[in-house]
């Protein structure tokens, strides 16, 4: 008998110029107060773990309401270079799994700052429905929000 397995990992990658020094926009999204304030407003996130700057080794547990439905993400970081990069892993969440790489890279107008997201959702075939059909969209609103709060800086 043969055993069938969907792939499920999937990709986010998405770049954005923000106009401020390296410096800033680094200082501003590893502050874990940026969490809460650069989701969209149909998402309510509360810190309940974290330090006020992120530094490798942390863990930050939120607690997210999205839907309607409440639940717990707790995150691990790992790989901080100041000013340079870090990531972001979950250990418990709704994802399968979730790493998120930030980057941040001087440019003429300033940073570009690039997040390259590798996920993996549950239920096989049914959360590759749900990603197509929702969670995708959802990530992407997220981020553009995200980006939106860091234009501002």
């Amino acid at each position: 008998m043969q055993t069938c397995y969907f792939l499920t990992m999937l990709h986010y990658n998405k770049s954005v110029e923000l106009s401020v020094p390296v410096k800033n926009a680094f200082e501003f999204y590893t502050n874990t107060s940026s969490i809460c304030e650069t989701v969209p407003d149909s998402i309510d996130v509360k810190i309940l773990q974290g330090g006020k700057h992120m530094k490798s080794g942390d863990v930050i547990r939120l607690k997210v309401r999205i839907f309607g439905i409440v639940f717990l993400w707790e995150s691990k970081i790992y790989d901080m270079i100041p000013n340079v990069s870090f990531t972001d892993r979950m250990l418990k969440g709704p994802f399968k799994s979730w790493e998120h790489k930030h980057y941040f890279e001087k440019s003429a107008h300033g940073t570009t700052m690039t997040d390259r997201v590798n996920y993996e959702i549950p239920f096989g075939p049914i959360g590759l429905l749900a990603n197509r059909l929702f969670v995708k969209n959802m990530i992407d609103k997220i981020f553009i929000t995200r980006y939106h709060y860091g234009c501002k800086l």
